[in-house]
């Protein structure tokens, strides 16, 4: 049968937010038991129509979800490695949370199973969890991903560079200032 849930969107921002909250508190305690291990997760969230149950047959059933948006999810998770970030969001998601979630634009790439670019979001965390830093990185990054956008990339290239110093997303400001320099000269 079909089931709507409503809300779906700002709920999955809400769980990915509470994994990250939950990693740091596991590796704040790993550390003062002295152990030095290093933990990360990575998430992509996408939203749309799919299939979730157990699927298969008699033989071998497995519980999955199944569907478009879900390999875009997962193509979400993987970009995550190459930008440095760990909540990946789409652009229809970001629609659907934007008033209750902090989040900045970072990039817009075709995803294997769409035939438009899609802005890719990177999510922060709730509004109401977060402070005047988050809010702060979230504006100065959509400020940077704007001249980006627009092709200003030598102002975008100054932006990224000061970003990275200011703030530990440094593998994203790389990967930005590599595509505005790419940008530049096939422009050129």
């Amino acid at each position: 049968y079909q089931r709507r849930v409503h809300g779906h969107e700002v709920r999955s921002c809400m769980a990915a937010y509470s994994m990250l909250k939950s990693l740091d508190d596991i590796m704040n305690s790993l550390k003062e038991s002295g152990c030095d291990i290093q933990l990360g997760i990575r998430m992509g969230i996408s939203a749309g129509p799919c299939w979730v149950g157990n699927l298969g047959s008699n033989q071998r059933l497995n519980y999955t979800c199944i569907g478009e948006e879900v390999s875009v999810a997962s193509k979400l998770e993987s970009m995550n490695k190459l930008y440095g970030t760990q909540i990946c969001m789409t652009g229809f998601v970001y629609e659907k949370v934007k008033d209750s979630m902090i989040t900045f634009p970072f990039d817009y790439v075709v995803v294997k199973e769409k035939r438009a670019p899609t802005i890719l979001y990177n999510l922060l965390g709730p509004c109401s969890e977060l402070g005047e830093e988050d809010l702060t990185m979230a504006l100065d990054f959509n400020k940077a991903f704007n001249l980006y956008y627009t092709h200003e990339y030598k102002l975008a290239i100054e932006l990224y560079q000061m970003l990275s110093l200011k703030y530990d997303l440094h593998k994203l400001c790389e990967v930005m200032i590599s595509k505005c320099k790419l940008d530049l000269t096939e422009n050129e």
